[in-house]
């Protein structure tokens, strides 16, 4: 999170009125909720949560801050495509996707020497002065940047132009001084997702996406793309097509294509992953047993099982499912269990798990607060966990059969996982010969103690 608030990064000359303005409207994001992978509808409908609106987040509450200051910022409905190194060679990469797609995925241990430890960063926290050369890498094997979006015109758009570009900056100094670091782009998410069906349609259409990944990687000098289509088919902010289902494993051959021909031309293997809906109706929108060919691996999405939108405070992200829930009873496990069962392989299937949680307010005094009424919730990341809540007047309690802990007030109930969580839940990934743990997100785990945690238990 590239936060320097430099006057490129704003897009132009501020004001002192600006930056004051900007100040008092990042000082309310800070309390706002924290953006998830996927808040709401998107993870209600594809981790076995009831439906619900989408969930504001503190990222959009910091972009629209920055909007107002920075009119003449590229947006990601407005960006031009960045400019292609080669434009004529991004045809001729992606046409031979065909040819190529089925014989470069390699497993997580194959890229990295041992279990992969991926750290999500969201390309906001730069606003919050959390830079790129401000992650701890020692213990992380990839960084995936959030977010790039996809075009009308199919082709990747730098979502915030100039903090992007500098965030690029210092994530290539950083792969320098660590030469094992991945740093892989994130395309989609959430908010960016509209344009993925469209983009998968049609051959010539993935032939554009894919040669617009492979020029990206190329120009910016970064190690592979992590497609975050939320989601085929149905589930998603914006509605998919039956069509979705056979036409992503095109889009992803078509991509594995590109990025081969590319690697062909520099000698380098350029990573091709996913990020899942961890429901059994994602499960059923994606091919999952011709996926596992195609890609290095995937990133399940094993949190937001309950959140704000539903009646009951309940838990985000439980390892294993807790009996007398009033709503859908899911869990961590059961979402590794489909996916497993559908035929995707287990060496290159990564544990998702979250650096938040969800605070919930006016909640009744009774069961420590867990499956009762509320009047309001949000999210909130780890860091604001520990400084604001833990001791205090909350109680923690562990739960033993869903293997995360809670805190209680007698009003506020609070849903998260901590270090002794994490521990348990890298040991599941391990026993069961996952390839490894994604965190989403860095942003909310400054101090690694989350990170650090995971890394002694999954290696």
């Amino acid at each position: 999170m590239e936060t320097t608030y430099e006057k490129r990064a704003l897009g132009g000359k501020i004001s002192l009125t600006a930056i004051l303005l900007l100040l008092t409207l990042l000082t309310a994001c800070s309390s706002a909720a924290v953006p998830t992978r996927g808040t709401a509808a998107s993870d209600a409908a594809n981790t076995g949560a009831s439906s619900g609106q989408p969930y504001s987040s503190a990222s959009s509450c910091i972009q629209s801050a920055v909007r107002a200051m920075a009119p003449s910022r590229v947006s990601s409905s407005s960006a031009a495509p960045v400019s292609p190194a080669a434009p004529a060679a991004a045809s001729s990469v992606a046409s031979s996707s065909a040819k190529s797609s089925q014989r470069s995925s390699v497993s997580p241990s194959t890229v990295t020497g041992k279990r992969i430890l991926i750290g999500y960063y969201g390309s906001w926290d730069a606003y919050t002065g959390f830079t790129p050369d401000k992650i701890n890498v020692r213990q992380i094997n990839t960084i995936n940047y959030a977010f790039v979006s996809v075009g009308s015109d199919y082709k990747l758009r730098l979502s915030d132009s100039a903090t992007d570009q500098s965030n690029f900056a210092k994530l290539r100094r950083l792969k320098a001084a660590n030469p094992g670091l991945k740093v892989v782009l994130a395309v989609g998410g959430w908010d960016d997702s509209g344009e993925f069906s469209a983009a998968a349609a049609t051959q010539q259409a993935r032939n554009t996406f894919a040669g617009s990944c492979a020029d990206f990687l190329r120009s910016y000098g970064l190690d592979g793309i992590n497609i975050d289509w939320e989601y085929p088919c149905s589930g998603g902010k914006t509605q998919g097509s039956p069509s979705d289902k056979a036409n992503f494993t095109l889009l992803l051959q078509a991509v594995r294509g590109s990025l081969n021909t590319l690697g062909s031309s520099t000698g380098e293997h350029y990573i091709l992953s996913i990020a899942g809906g961890g429901s059994s109706s994602y499960v059923k929108n994606v091919e999952l047993s011709r996926l596992g060919s195609i890609l290095d691996y995937a990133v399940i999405m094993t949190y937001d099982i309950h959140g704000p939108w539903d009646s009951f405070a309940d838990l985000n992200a439980p390892l294993y499912e807790i009996s007398g829930s009033p709503q859908s009873e899911w869990s961590v496990d059961d979402s590794v269990k489909c996916w497993l069962g559908a035929g995707f392989p287990s060496g290159k299937l990564l544990l998702g798990v979250p650096y938040y949680g969800y605070i919930y307010s006016g909640v009744t005094d009774r069961n420590n607060g867990l499956f009762q009424r509320f009047s309001s919730a949000a999210s909130v990341g780890y860091d604001t966990i520990v400084s604001r809540y833990e001791g205090a007047s909350f109680t923690r309690n562990f739960l033993s059969q869903a293997l995360v802990p809670t805190l209680f007030n007698g009003s506020v109930f609070i849903s998260y996982d901590d270090s002794a969580s994490l521990a348990k839940k890298a040991r599941y990934a391990v026993s069961k010969g996952l390839g490894g743990v994604s965190a989403w997100e860095l942003g909310y785990d400054k101090s690694g103690v989350l990170t650090n945690s995971v890394y002694n238990n999954l290696n």
